[in-house]
This record gives C-alpha cells, structure tokens and sequence, in this order.
C-alpha cells in the first residue's frame, strides 16, 4: 500500500468514513461529507473538519499520518479465501478477504515485463478483488513496458464479473515465493526435494533472502540414499510421462506399476517401496474399476491395497479452476493412507482438455500444474498418453512437455503381435535399463444379465521377444526392409567390434551407419542431424521383431546378426 492509500485508510478509520473510499484520486467520502454526484435517497450532510492539534495552515501527509494512523489487522488463523462481495472467486485459500498491505506484497513477487496478457489479468484480477487503480499502475511503472496512461485507459475498461478473480494474483504471487502468515505452511511449502522452486525462500523462517544459497564444491557430499520408490525407473516427487499408440497396452502397463506400489511388491524383480496411490481416471473408468478387480481376483492380498480412483475431471490449465481441491484431496488421502507415492494423470489428453497440446503456452500451463501437486504433496506424477502420427517423434504435443519430464517411458505394440515392448526412452537422474516386455492374461469377472461373460486382463511379464517362438520366422515387408538395410549395412562398412562378455567380438554396425543405409533407401523422413535416435525410435519395432525371429540382436549403439 502506497503512503497516501494507508494515510486515508487511518483517517477513515478513526472518523467512520465509508471504508471503501480507498483511492487517493477519488473523493474521501467522510462521515458528514456530502455524496456526490446526486442520486436519489442520498442526503446531504455538513462536514466537520478537525485538523491536528499543532498545525495551524497547511496539513502535511507526515501530520496525518501521526494523527490517524492505519490500525493494523490482526492475522487470522483461518486459510484466507478470496472474495467479493457475498461471492467467494477464484483460488480457494480460506476465511478472510486481502487488505491492500497484503496485496501489495503480492505485486512485489510479480514481473512487470510479463507478457502483455498476463499483464492485462492481473490488472483484471485486482479491479475483480475491489482493490485501487494505484495498486497496478505503481507496479505497472517499475516496468520497463509502461505506457503512460494505458494502465487508466484498461482500468476503466475492465467490468465486474469478467471472468478473471483476484486468485490470478495469489496463485501467482505464491508460485514466485509469496507467503502469508495467514496460511498454514504446510499448505504453501513446496516438498524439500523440490526446494529449488523457492531458492529465495529461508527454508527456516519463510523469509525472502537478499541472496540465492550456494554451496562450495568443496563442502558437496555424495548423496547415497536414492529416492527412487520404484528402482530405477520411478522417483519420489518426480515427473513422468507414459506413452503409445491406441491399444498397445499403455493403460494395463501403468495400472499394474500402480498396484505394485500400493502393495509395496516387487515389480520386475525391481524394489518397490510401499505408498498411497491416486489414480485419476478421465476416460475409461468403467474399464479401470474392471482392471482392479481382475487384479484382486488374481492377488487376495490387494483387496485393501491404499489405491484411490478418481473421475472429476479436473482443469489443469485455469488459476481459477479446482487444481486447490485436486491437491487438498490427495494431503487428505495422504492423512488416511500415509504417504502418497503416485499420481497418475490418464489421459494428458483430457486433462488438457480445451487447451492444445501443441502450444507452448498450454503446455507450459500443465508442465506447471504438475509442479504444482508435485511441491504441495510430494508425490510422483504420472500422465498416460498418446503418441503422434509419426511415432518416431515420440509423445504427442509440445516439446516442452519432454524438456520437463523426469521419466519417459514407450509402450509399443507391432500389429498381430500378442506382446508390447516397454522402452524408458528418457530418464534425468537414473539409468535407462534394458527394454521389458508383457503379455495380457484374460480375467473371468461374472456373468451379465445377457449371460455374457465380462472379462478383464491382468499383465504378464515375459522374458525378451528373442525367447518367444514365431510362426515360420516370416518377415513382415517393413522387417524385411530394415533387415536388408542392415544385412547391405555391414558388408559395405562392418567392422569388427567387441560386444563384452557376454557377445564377444562381432561384426557389427552403429545407428548412425544404418541411418546413411535408410535414408539412402528413401526409407520415411530420416535426417542425419536428428542422430542415432530417431533412427532407434523407427526402427525400434522391427528390431525386435527381427531379434526374436533371430536374424539380429543390438544394444544401445551397435546391431550385429545372429548366426
């Protein structure tokens, strides 16, 4: 609150004026004063004015500022709401509405140089909250954009009711490290593994710090303990994404990992830590409910498994939407079932429902809601979703989506086959490890009232494609094209390199090699310059295809022939 603004506050205050009257360039409309322009059933009234003992002509702003100072508030204990009128709007937070020291505050979190859109909502965030004009043309001026007079002319511009509340503030504010003695802290403290978000925040007292903390190398040590709950593939607090075509399997995959981690159970011979599950179900929960039960059918002891399902649709892209209450239901899981390990999101497709996926500004708007319920809860999130039409470039969307995930996984399925390929194609802070695979067990639930039987599955590992048997060996066309790229490949520039161990020393060639083969060959959109992964990515199911009719066999840089 600027000088001026408190100065009136505290006159109001202390001679009954009308308390809304906040704006230094509008009349103070004091108790006696007369309301003005003339509207019926207003009446007109003497003023009585008073002046400071010891001032005889001119009254200085310090004069009344001594005289009629701002009577502070009292913190409440409640989480504070915001709210006009008899509405409550926007982000919910609790019991009691902002005062204009409170708000000012806020602004000093936010960038005056932010996009010119987000510039104009917070504008119509503060007019929507019945806050002064003063507040956002004083801020709008430490901005190196101002335009005199365009703050005034979007003021007067802006109506009640415009579809913007004051929330847009405080969920900004908070999200660059405002904090409010109103508000509980364990409901604004990111997870401590995710601290980097408030990097100027005293972890100790809240406090906003002159300077961001470093540490000397010298005072660096290892850290030992691992927070992955699933080994090597999940990690505690982290960010994934689990993708692949229509019917591969994607679903059941991501359904089996989560039962897992609700029982704590091994999962691929891979050390589980036991946690709470939410799995938010946004299409297909029908088929969802009959996956449980097919998996308690199959395993007694998951009938009490701590897996929750949710079906509200929740808006991730809204600072007004119910992305508060999607977070204060899982702390509330959290005090029922302990520690909630996983969330998983299915699909990113209609949690981005109304947005587009190929923007980067709606994408950015997930990516930052996922940070969100990542830092106030500390779990694991998980989107299921789908490739696009050149799975080659992986999951469908922006890439701003694959630049913030921790964890990447593909589930692929060549057409006619009976098992899907699990490849994690990204992993930040672990190993990838080797590529898995799984089969589908059909579940017998009941009967319907037709007599038909309704039917689930569960999912089977299964040992590496080269294990499984395959009618005649027969090569596909797209097999047998890749497999004389690669057969042409080696007799034009093989070489002889050493496999380890396990392979010895064979001839061999590397991705980039097969790439130059491919391209030469006219095969899809192969550039050189995308590198030997885009190359793994095309030719990924094929490879497999051709490693379990043993014709070859590769790793993560070279493929040789099985002889």
């Amino acid at each position: 609150m600027c000088i001026r603004d408190r100065t009136i506050t505290g006159v109001i205050n202390h001679m009954g004026g009308d308390a809304s009257a906040k704006n230094p360039s509008r009349l103070m409309r004091l108790g006696g004063s007369i309301a003005w322009p003339k509207k019926e059933g207003r009446v007109a009234e003497l003023t009585e004015v008073k002046a400071p003992e010891g001032v005889s002509d001119a009254i200085s702003i310090e004069a009344l500022q001594k005289t009629y100072p701002l009577e502070e508030k009292k913190p409440s204990n409640n989480i504070t709401t915001i709210s006009h009128g008899n509405r409550n709007q926007g982000l919910n937070l609790g019991g009691s509405t902002w005062d204009l020291e409170q708000v000012s505050e806020m602004m000093k979190y936010l960038d005056p140089d932010m996009p010119y859109h987000e510039w104009l909502k917070v504008g119509m965030a503060l007019h929507q909250g019945g806050h002064p004009f003063s507040i956002w043309d004083d801020w709008s001026r430490k901005g190196t954009k101002y335009k005199a007079g365009d703050c005034d002319y979007r003021w007067r511009g802006f109506k009640h009711n415009g579809g913007v509340s004051f929330g847009t503030v405080v969920y900004t504010a908070k999200e660059h490290g405002w904090r409010n003695d109103n508000v509980k802290r364990e409901q604004i403290e990111p997870a401590k593994s995710l601290s980097v978000r408030d990097v100027n925040i005293n972890p100790e007292t809240g406090e906003v710090m002159e300077t961001l903390p470093y540490t000397w190398a010298r005072d660096i040590k290892p850290l030992i303990e691992v927070n992955n709950f699933v080994q090597g593939v999940l990690g505690q607090g982290q960010f994934s994404v689990v993708y692949g075509e229509s019917n591969c399997g994607k679903t059941f995959f991501v359904t089996d990992l989560a039962f897992h981690v609700a029982m704590g159970r091994k999962w691929r011979d891979k050390r589980v830590d036991k946690g709470g599950v939410i799995y938010v179900a946004l299409e297909g929960s029908y088929g969802l409910n009959n996956r449980i039960q097919a998996f308690k059918q199959e395993n007694q002891e998951a009938a009490d498994m701590p897996l929750a399902v949710i079906t509200t649709a929740i808006d991730f892209l809204s600072p007004d939407g119910n992305l508060a209450m999607f977070i204060e239901t899982i702390k509330q899981a959290a005090k029922e079932v302990g520690d909630i390990k996983l969330v998983v999101i299915d699909t990113l497709a209609r949690a981005i429902a109304g947005g587009d996926e190929n923007s980067g500004q709606d994408m950015g708007l997930l990516v930052k809601a996922a940070d969100l319920i990542r830092a106030h809860t500390g779990a694991h999130i998980c989107f299921v979703h789908h490739c696009g039409k050149d799975k080659a470039k992986g999951a469908r969307g922006h890439s701003s989506l694959r630049a913030a995930v921790d964890t990447e996984i593909e589930i692929a399925r060549e057409e006619n086959e009976s098992f899907s390929a699990v490849k994690i194609v990204k992993q930040r802070d672990m190993e990838k490890g080797e590529d898995m695979f799984f089969t589908l067990k059909r579940i017998t639930l009941g009967v319907n009232k037709y007599n038909e039987e309704v039917t689930s599955c569960t999912v089977m590992p299964i040992d590496a494609p080269e294990k499984i048997s395959s009618e005649n060996g027969i090569l596909t066309i797209n097999e047998q094209f890749i497999y004389e790229a690669i057969l042409e490949t080696l007799i034009s520039v093989g070489r002889n390199v050493n496999l380890g161990i396990k392979y010895g020393t064979k001839q061999a060639i590397d991705y980039d090699q097969l790439t130059d083969e491919l391209s030469r060959r006219g095969y899809k959109d192969l550039r050189k310059q995308d590198g030997e992964s885009t190359v793994k990515t095309h030719t990924n199911s094929a490879r497999i295809a051709l490693r379990q009719k043993n014709k070859i066999n590769f790793n993560d840089t070279y493929i040789w022939l099985l002889k």
